[in-house]
Order: structure tokens, then sequence, then C-alpha cells
């Protein structure tokens, strides 16, 4: 008798552990998820609007710093360019005071003049020294009488040779001896004045008469001289306490003030 097998019992599809068949759909539909998300989203504009404002907050301090440093170096440049001026104008009263004196002490010298080269004994008096300027006025005819010279003195060099420095009590009467003594060259080319004819011991040397000058007279002769022989000028020399340069005979006269002048002089060269 043929047997009869039971058939198994038909296999029924188990849904994967943890999740049911309609979790996606349940995940899709949960509000709280929404919820969720929503809140994240808020979160990461809330942490741009406090870094957004914490970035303007800074620029403000920033620009405030600026304005601040900016002000302070506004104040500090006025007081520097005031501190400049002031030197400024104090310069140009201290230039104006200078040249005040400078012309108060050519008056006080207007009336002295130079006799430069001249061999003098260490013995000589001021009786000496008269007898010499005498003699020079003598030869250069200018009349002079000892009781008109109201002060004599010399400075010897280590040469030996020395210049005696007078005061002839009168600018006119100076002014007459200098422009005299150059006459005298002029005529005596072969034999400008000189220790012979001041009838003076020793060697015939050369003597020079000029002006007495103050020390920055003397100092910006000097360098009109050097000026002069680097630049061609035939003619250097002083009047009145005054420096004056010609580049040649019949050329205008150049009155040279200051060593600005020589620049200025040499730039237009």
């Amino acid at each position: 008798m043929p047997l009869r097998r039971t058939p198994p019992p038909a296999a029924t599809a188990t849904p994967p552990q943890g999740r049911t068949p309609s979790s996606a759909s349940t995940i899709q539909n949960n509000p709280m998820h929404d919820l969720s998300a929503l809140d994240r989203g808020n979160v990461t504009e809330r942490r741009k609007n406090k870094s957004s404002s914490n970035l303007e907050s800074f620029m403000e301090e920033m620009r405030e710093l600026i304005v601040k440093s900016t002000e302070q170096t506004n104040i500090k440049f006025s007081s520097l360019q005031s501190t400049i001026n002031e030197i400024l104008t104090q310069n140009k009263e201290l230039k104006q005071l200078e040249s005040k004196v400078e012309t108060l002490e050519q008056v006080i010298l207007s009336s002295k003049l130079e006799l430069k080269n001249i061999p003098i004994e260490s013995t000589a008096s001021k009786e000496n020294l008269c007898e010499i300027v005498i003699k020079a006025a003598n030869v250069l005819e200018v009349p002079l009488h000892q009781h008109e010279i109201k002060d004599i003195f010399r400075i010897k060099n280590k040469s030996g040779f020395g210049t005696i420095t007078v005061d002839l009590g009168s600018a006119l009467k100076k002014e007459k001896f200098i422009k005299n003594a150059r006459r005298f060259n002029i005529r005596n080319s072969t034999n400008k004045l000189n220790s012979s004819h001041l009838s003076l011991a020793g060697p015939q040397i050369p003597i020079f008469v000029s002006d007495h000058l103050s020390q920055r007279a003397r100092r910006l002769n000097c360098l009109a001289r050097t000026f002069a022989q680097e630049h061609g000028f035939r003619f250097c020399w002083t009047s009145n306490g005054r420096t004056y340069l010609r580049k040649s005979e019949g050329e205008r006269h150049i009155r040279v003030d200051s060593e600005s002048d020589l620049s200025t002089l040499k730039k237009e060269m």
C-alpha cells in the first residue's frame, strides 16, 4: 500500500530583523524627523549670524582703532609742522640779526685799513708803525698826519712779516688810500708798491693795501678769490667791506654777499 507523505508547510517570508515593511515610509512621514532637521538648520544659521556679528564687531573695532591712530598721527604731524615753522622763523630772524651785526661791525671798521707783508721788528713801537703808514700815504699821494691816526697796531706772523692795521678816523680817507694804491700799481705795473718805497730794510717785497674786514667778510673774500681763480674771473676786490667780482675788463661787477651767491653764480655758468 503506497505511503502518503504530508507535504511540508509553506515557508512564510520573514522580514529582516529590526525592520518592518513600513519602516521607510514611517521615517519619511515622521514629523519628529523634520523637526530635528529644522533644529539643526536653525543652529547652523545662528552660528553663521554669530560669526557675522563677531566679524562686524571686529571690523568696527579696527575702524575705530585706525581713526584714532590717524587722529593721533595728524596731531603729531601738526605739532611737528608747527615746530619746523617756528625753527624756520627763528632761523630767519637769526640771519636778519647776523646781517645787522655784520653791517654794524663793518660801520665800525669803515675807517680801518691794512698794510700787509710788512717786515716789522719785534721792538717796533706805535710811533714806528705810524711812520711806516705816513710814508705809504706820501708815496700814494694821500695827505696824512700822525694826529689823524686814531689807532694802530700790528699782527706779526712766523715768517717775520706782518700786517699793520690802522684806523684813519675817516672812511673817506681810507677809501682814498686804497683807491690810490690800486692806481699806483696800475701806473707802475713793473714796480708796484713794495718795501723799498717805504724805505724798509731788507730785500724788496710787495706791500698790499686792503680793507680791514670782519671775520665773516674776510672768510667770504677768501672764498671769492678762490672762486675767481677757479672760474676765470680776472678781478676780485673789496670796497666798504663788500666783496666784488668781475669776469673781465668792461663787464659788469658782481657783488658777493654770501656763500650762496657763489653757489648761484657757479650754477649760472
